[in-house]
């Protein structure tokens, strides 16, 4: 985002009649209408989605923690983030939050969300879609661009389509997944996949793959032993951004996969400026 679209979003922002006193994370509706704000990083932290017309919804981070988790009464570290809108703005889904350090083994890829919910922004009623959890491994999952399917590590992975219910499981083999990212047109699901050595402590092999709904089956489009790959979202280019980790030098480079050719692309070196 540059600077001048940066502060239209702020100004966009401020028109709306909000009361949260510190937001964390802000999410505005595709036409404007709705602002969700997540209301600090602390304990007992709410979730406040405003209309511009003064229409809100206020909800508590400890009516969307699990029982496990409540420390005298309190929610531990974390909150409700907003996550994605339908595009008739009849919907925002929302995840809950809990704050956890460090990863069980050198295959990891994050913590995840400890539940995922639907915010019905007429009626104020909220609906289920990913039960909280009473364990500190959450749920690691992406939205397709649209917002009508939902991918999310299970055993096996799935695919959830919104509107229909339908679940579509797809099998990885004996890896740990991560990084769900669609493709530009929804069509395809690439994923980040590892496997560790027998005492979690090295990475013996990862990989790059692509889920096809169409055919329902992976490829891999890269693979490679000792090092941990990471993968981020599609740019403006429809270019996959692949992160390369060696644990052992500690040293980081990255490529891209290109979706239109199906090729993989070395960055090219910023020039040094001349003197």
């Amino acid at each position: 985002m540059t600077m001048q679209a940066r502060d239209a979003y702020t100004t966009q922002i401020a028109s709306f009649p909000f009361t949260c006193d510190e937001d964390h994370r802000t999410l505005l509706s595709p036409n404007g209408t709705w602002l969700a704000i997540g209301c600090g990083y602390s304990h007992d932290q709410t979730l406040e989605v405003v209309r511009q017309d003064g229409t809100r919804w206020v909800l508590q981070f400890s009516d969307y923690v699990h029982p496990e988790f409540m420390q005298d009464e309190h929610t531990p570290m974390g909150g409700l983030y907003p996550q994605q809108w339908t595009a008739d703005e009849k919907y925002l889904f929302f995840s809950s939050h809990i704050h956890f350090s460090g990863g069980p083994t050198c295959c990891y890829y994050g913590i995840g969300n400890h539940g995922l919910f639907r915010l019905d922004l007429t009626s104020g009623a909220v609906s289920v879609i990913l039960p909280l959890r009473g364990s500190p491994s959450g749920y690691l999952y992406a939205f397709s661009p649209g917002g009508r399917r939902l991918a999310y590590v299970a055993d096996p992975p799935v695919i959830l389509d919104l509107r229909t219910g339908e679940l579509t499981p797809f099998q990885v083999g004996e890896v740990d997944i991560g990084n769900l990212t669609w493709s530009p047109d929804g069509r395809e699901l690439a994923y980040a996949a590892c496997r560790s050595t027998a005492d979690y402590l090295k990475v013996e092999r990862s990989m790059v793959r692509i889920y096809s709904l169409e055919t329902g089956l992976s490829r891999t489009i890269l693979e490679l032993e000792r090092i941990f790959i990471r993968i981020q979202s599609w740019d403006g280019d429809r270019q996959l951004r692949i992160l390369l980790e060696d644990w052992e030098t500690r040293d980081v480079s990255y490529l891209y996969y290109d979706w239109a050719s199906g090729a993989l692309i070395t960055p090219t070196p910023t020039p040094t400026p001349t003197q």
